[in-house]
């Protein structure tokens, strides 16, 4: 048995059986996670979240976001998204926060200093253009005069490097423990994981991925909704292979559940074949399972 004091898998836990087989068969959904770090300060981020504690140290884990889970490699995960899935960095000074949220004031100083830059020459006349480098799309004006093209340059480079690092900094922050009332919760026992969708990365060609800053504006928003899911954003997919567990609450479920498994004829929207659906099958294994094995313990 490893002494590790966390998995090789990724777990997400969800509290009903009908939404566990909804996440295979249409994959998992981003949603707005509410952090508060520093007094005052809002941030709502779209992300899908994860956990790598061992199953048989899970209890506190799923009594609190449910005894129904699907655990992915972390291997896997890690290898398809290498930027977008980290774990979390618990903090208990804030500094490193203060100093991501200077950072994305920069980066929003540089691109007012951009636009005031851009409308400049286009009341000189310099003509429109369009293109895309690094991954970056460019919309400005062509500039005739050299230094100005190079200052322009820099500070296009500098407005997507700043946003990139502080919503890469921002989004996987996360206060050591939380404190309301006389009630204390150690987030970093946790052992949280997030996959995190950028501010304004393209979800469609009609829109852009939201991040809130304001909570009346995400309050207002959440009122209009029926779901915190992410609206336009595509569903996070993986394969059969990707699957290192699918867990039930309890035995007596079992037959109900392998039943409903049976029926399905897609994993995330892909068809399965014979073979799959069989792998499929020998990934499900319940809590009770888990409970017993502590008890021979």
């Amino acid at each position: 048995m490893s002494l590790n004091s966390h998995t090789d898998t990724l777990f997400h836990y969800t509290k009903g059986e009908e939404t566990l087989l909804s996440i295979l068969k249409y994959g998992l959904k981003f949603s707005y996670s509410k952090e508060d770090i520093i007094h005052d300060v809002f941030l709502a981020i779209p992300m899908i979240s994860f956990c790598d504690i061992p199953l048989i140290m899970s209890l506190e884990h799923r009594m609190k976001y449910g005894k129904y889970a699907i655990g992915l490699s972390k291997k896997s995960l890690i290898s398809d998204y290498p930027e977008g899935l980290n774990p979390v960095n618990y903090i208990i000074c804030t500094q490193q926060y203060k100093a991501a949220l200077q950072l994305y004031t920069d980066y929003l100083e540089c691109k007012s200093n951009w636009k005031a830059m851009i409308y400049d020459a286009q009341r000189q006349g310099a003509p429109t253009l369009n293109f895309k480098c690094d991954g970056f799309e460019y919309f400005g004006v062509g500039l005739n005069n050299k230094a100005s093209q190079s200052n322009a340059w820099n500070l296009f480079n500098e407005i997507g490097n700043k946003h990139r690092y502080a919503i890469s900094m921002l989004g996987n922050m996360k206060k050591y423990e939380y404190s309301e009332k006389d009630k204390t919760q150690i987030n970093y026992d946790e052992c949280e994981w997030r996959l995190v969708i950028p501010e304004n990365a393209k979800l469609s060609d009609q829109s852009l991925c939201k991040w809130y800053w304001q909570k009346k504006e995400y309050e207002t928003w959440r009122r209009s909704v029926e779901t915190p899911f992410v609206p336009g954003a595509p569903p996070f997919v993986f394969d059969v292979s990707d699957i290192n567990y699918i867990i039930i609450n309890d035995e007596s479920s079992r037959p109900i559940f392998l039943d409903k498994i049976n029926k399905l004829d897609s994993i995330c929207g892909k068809i399965m074949t014979k073979e799959e659906k069989s792998i499929l099958i020998s990934k499900i294994m319940s809590f009770d399972q888990i409970n017993n094995s502590l008890d021979t313990v």
